[in-house]
This record gives structure tokens, C-alpha cells and sequence, in this order.
């Protein structure tokens, strides 16, 4: 198969033995990555063993080959929502930086010493500040883990790379504990990314970047 020209509408043509009959039959659509060519609901074929292909089959059953053209013409949840998971979990993500530096900040100012920087009436005894400031920093430390996977997911998934929906999907399920905007951002992402079906239609997006 020629990949060569721009992918144009094709139209095939009919004859009656006598070659007097002619009919224009339905346009063949052209797939955008040279799979295969389907025309007007006829047979289909995989450019790579030329097994016929089955509709609605998202890989060759032959040589296991994906059908990209297929998932490129039908209605994509990822490809319509996977740009929008990718910057929400960026903003997300920076908002998590804020608050991991206002933690660290906090341990160090207040608990930096046995009295702190600062000085808290009827505060925490030395016997407590004593354990408190390496907790607390701990907890600030952990924020910036939990930001840093964020962005690489967030940054993954608008580059459209092939690991980013694994990373996206973990961090997706850590960030329902955080309730409320955790929560919706988390359940968002697993609706996105989590069906199998999602799983074809990512790496065929990830193919084609």
C-alpha cells in the first residue's frame, strides 16, 4: 500500500460483466496511519500479514498488530479528555509544590530549634519539638514526592508517552484520599485512562505522536 500521497477519500467502481453497468460505490476511507483501508463497509485488511480484519477488533488476530485506524474513526474518550487529565494534574500538582515548601518552611521557622524561631506562647515543650520539626519536614518532603509524580504524569500524558498512563493511574488512585479535590481528580482520571478499552485507544494516540 502506497502511504506516500495525502490521505484522500477513494472511490471504487463497479461494472457489470458486459461493461455496460457502471456504479459508484461508497468512498473507501483511508486510514490515517497506514493500517488499512476500509471501504464502505467492506472487507478490511491488515497492512502488515493481510489477515482480514474483524469490526470493532481494536488488533489483528493474526499477528496482533493494532488497528489504529480503527480506534482513530470512532468516538475516543482519551483522545477527547486526555489533554484536559494532563494540565489538571499539572495545576494540581502546583499546588501541592505550594503547600510542601509552606510545610518545610513551618518545621524549620517554628521547630528549628528547641525554642524555634519563632516564639509560640503556651507552645509545644522542647520534648516535643524535639520530634515534631523532623515529622513535620517529613510530611513537606512527602507533599513534593506527591507533586513531582503529578507533573511527570501530568507532563506524560500531554506528550502523549506511553508510560504516563501507568504513572497517571497510580497517582490517580493515591489522590482519592484527598478529599474533596484529590477525590474528583482521582475518580476523573481512572474514568479516563482505566477501561481497557482506554488502554488500546492511549497507545494508539502515544503510536501516532
Amino acid at each position: 500500500m502506497n502511504q506516500d500521497g495525502p490521505h484522500l477519500p477513494v472511490f471504487s467502481e463497479s461494472y457489470t460483466p458486459n461493461g455496460e453497468n457502471w456504479e459508484l460505490r461508497a468512498p473507501c476511507v483511508r486510514i490515517t496511519h497506514g493500517t488499512d483501508v476500509q471501504c464502505g463497509g467492506e472487507a478490511m485488511f491488515c497492512d502488515q500479514c493481510g489477515a482480514p480484519l474483524q469490526s470493532g477488533e481494536p488488533r489483528c488476530l493474526r499477528c496482533g498488530k493494532t488497528v489504529l485506524g480503527l480506534i482513530e474513526l470512532r468516538r475516543s474518550r482519551v483522545r477527547e479528555h486526555v489533554r484536559l487529565v494532563g494540565i489538571l494534574w499539572m495545576a494540581y500538582s502546583a499546588l501541592h509544590v505550594v503547600a510542601g515548601v509552606i510545610v518545610i518552611v513551618v518545621a524549620q521557622v517554628i521547630f528549628g530549634s528547641v525554642h524555634g524561631v519563632i516564639h509560640i506562647p503556651n507552645g509545644p515543650p522542647p520534648e516535643v519539638t524535639v520530634w515534631l520539626r523532623p515529622l513535620i519536614s517529613f510530611i513537606g518532603w512527602m507533599i513534593l514526592v506527591k507533586a513531582a509524580a503529578g507533573f511527570l504524569a501530568g507532563w506524560g500524558l500531554l506528550q502523549r508517552q506511553e508510560w504516563a498512563r501507568i504513572v497517571a493511574l497510580v497517582v490517580g488512585f493515591i489522590a482519592l484520599l484527598s478529599v474533596p479535590v484529590g477525590t474528583a481528580l482521582g475518580i476523573y482520571t481512572l474514568w479516563v485512562l482505566l477501561p481497557a478499552q482506554s488502554d488500546d485507544e492511549y497507545k494508539a494516540l502515544a503510536q501516532a505522536a
